[in-house]
């Protein structure tokens, strides 16, 4: 598996706590980390992976097996001498919340210590306000809770947050009022949450925690170097290198949407332009004579092929170049296409991407394979909720 920076901050202030979620040891860090990488293993695999003796490593997952990590499995048998008894990471040794702060729509996520979604909620807005989605997360709580959906809250290693940067300057775009967008410039997700839970915060950039999610759980499992595109309401980028998520020194590294492309005299000559989702959206509400959100009606993906097929054509002639443009620089030659639509056009709109990159002069370049994303409005959710475990949980 991959190793993946993690990309939240514990931002707060409370420290980690004293529950059977934390790891403090660095060699049960590393052990569990492992695990994780390698899957189930035995006692002997476990001691030569870590450089520790049978004895040390005996100790240690004795005492993950204690504090309810790990878990012995059946003995492997059929192989010459005492049968092997591998260990496994134990899926309710940990849970966490993921936040996914989208234009459109919110998802509040609970996964496990392997990083299985156990449960998940969403809700769909015009514009997001900051009341709104501290009401959705603590009723999510509340739920995960009441519901029994975490057995041991204790067990909670935090709520990871995926918002895009700079919320409150694309939020007009959607029709947002300035003064509802606004209440977004001093808003601490931290503080906000501290009204109604203890647990410890990990804020992200949306994107770069879509490209974690691909990373972990996606087709990104198996490429070392990629760049991330992904179509949303506006689209963003990530920048993978040797299997972690490049943040950039001021956390801004692959914002692919400020790429300029095509003709750089007219006004919107930015990648965001023309291959953003809510383009799509003013174009079918300007044909239908009304507001359109193309999350909370999908139906329109398929019933409104003039305006889909245009909007696809000019987005993807617009990838193309920015693609290449990527490549080039960051000397990749994978890169993974997802977002938040229906996976038919998803899968179109590669195809139309790889096209349109056969069409421009590649001189000097190695080839560049486009990958479909599989995880698609689910990637940051999931990529949030696993923050909060790799930090507390897992070693670096």
């Amino acid at each position: 598996m991959n190793s993946i920076m993690t990309l939240g901050r514990d931002r707060s202030g409370n420290g980690m706590g004293r529950t059977t979620s934390d790891v403090r040891g660095h060699n049960e860090r590393e052990m569990l980390t492992l695990l994780r990488n390698m899957g189930p293993s035995s006692g002997a695999s476990i001691a030569k992976g870590l450089g520790v003796s049978a004895q040390t490593a005996s100790v240690i997952l004795r005492s993950l097996e204690e504090s309810g990590f790990v878990e012995r499995l059946d003995p492997v048998k059929g192989k010459v001498g005492k049968p092997q008894v591998p260990y496994a990471l134990r899926a309710d040794g940990a849970y966490s919340v993921g936040l996914r702060l989208g234009r459109r729509s919110a998802e509040l996520t609970l996964v496990n210590l392997l990083g299985e979604p156990v449960w998940d909620s969403v809700i769909r807005y015009p514009y997001p306000t900051p009341i709104a989605i501290d009401d959705f997360v603590r009723d999510g709580l509340d739920e995960i809770a009441g519901a029994g959906h975490c057995p041991d809250m204790t067990r909670v290693a935090g709520i990871g947050v995926a918002a895009p940067f700079e919320l409150w300057n694309w939020l007009e775009g959607l029709g947002a009022p300035k003064d509802s967008a606004d209440l977004w410039r001093d808003h601490a997700f931290e503080d906000a949450f501290a009204a109604f839970t203890d647990l410890p915060v990990f804020v992200g950039n949306d994107v770069n925690l879509a490209a974690a999610g691909e990373v972990m759980f996606g087709v990104g499992r198996d490429l070392t170097d990629f760049a991330y595109f992904y179509l949303g309401a506006f689209v963003g980028g990530a920048v993978v290198l040797d299997g972690r998520v490049m943040q950039g020194g001021r956390g801004n590294a692959g914002a692919f949407g400020s790429i300029p492309v095509g003709d750089t005299g007219r006004p919107d000559h930015q990648l965001i332009h023309q291959a953003s989702i809510y383009r799509l959206e003013r174009q079918m509400a300007a044909a239908l004579g009304r507001p359109v959100n193309l999350r909370a009606e999908e139906r329109l993906w398929f019933d409104r092929e003039t305006e889909v097929r245009a909007w696809l054509e000019t987005a993807a002639t617009g990838l193309a170049q920015a693609i290449v443009a990527v490549a080039a620089v960051l000397d990749v030659s994978d890169v993974v296409l997802d977002g938040v639509l229906p996976p038919v056009f998803r899968t179109r709109a590669r195809a139309m991407v790889e096209a349109e990159i056969a069409r421009i002069d590649q001189q000097g370049l190695n080839a560049i394979r486009v990958h479909e994303g599989c995880l698609g409005e689910r990637s940051g959710a999931l990529g949030a909720a696993y923050q909060p475990i790799l930090v507390r949980i897992f070693s670096g």
